[in-house]
């Protein structure tokens, strides 16, 4: 009975770490779209920026959309990690413990520790989105405005304020996101702490 209840923590956990990694490879193609869509938009506007600067706006839905998925993803890892370190490690495996001697599944619990120590998510969960998603969503939407004060692009100005707003609204649902991913896993770290 207690092999059995071991095959399936297991089972469970390899689940697990395989849905991590498949969210993981999911992240880095977020990572990669982005910089091809975002790279072929600024190298056609560079071409001839007169005619091609009103594709600035489009850059902050693009940067938004993969944001967005990027840090549900980061989200979705760190919720798994979780359970991981807090009900297989923490619980279902300690209580098989008693009658076996099994004791190297512990992964989780390992790089919490290790993490204790800085009181702060990983770097990646802070740093990425913020530079590589928020910053330049918000500078493009600045460049468009500044050019359009200055007269170098023209659109129609429906057609303009609908883009522009839902740039800007992009931008503040990734904000939400990017705050929600990392407090998640600032609020965990609180509460090691305490």
């Amino acid at each position: 009975m207690a092999s059995d209840k071991l095959q399936a923590i297991i089972s469970e956990y390899q689940t697990l770490r395989e849905e991590i990694q498949r969210r993981s490879t999911d992240q880095m193609h977020c990572i990669v779209a982005s910089v091809v869509s975002v790279g072929a938009l600024i190298s056609l506007i560079a071409q001839n920026p007169l005619k091609y600067s009103p594709i600035l706006i489009v850059i902050p839905w693009i940067l938004a959309v993969f944001g967005i998925i990027w840090l549900d993803y980061n989200r979705s890892i760190f919720l798994l990690g979780q359970y991981i370190r807090d009900e297989i490690e923490g619980k279902k495996l300690p209580e098989l413990l008693e009658s076996s001697e099994i004791n190297w599944i512990g992964w989780q619990h390992y790089i919490s520790e290790k993490r204790e120590k800085w009181l702060l998510p990983s770097y990646i969960v802070f740093i990425l989105p913020f530079f590589y998603f928020i910053i330049p969503s918000i500078v493009c939407v600045i460049a468009y405005i500044i050019l359009r004060l200055y007269g170098t692009i023209t659109m129609p100005k429906t057609i303009e304020w609908c883009f522009l707003s839902i740039g800007i609204i992009f931008i503040v649902i990734l904000l939400h996101s990017w705050y929600r991913s990392y407090g998640i896993t600032r609020e965990d770290k609180i509460k090691k702490v305490i």
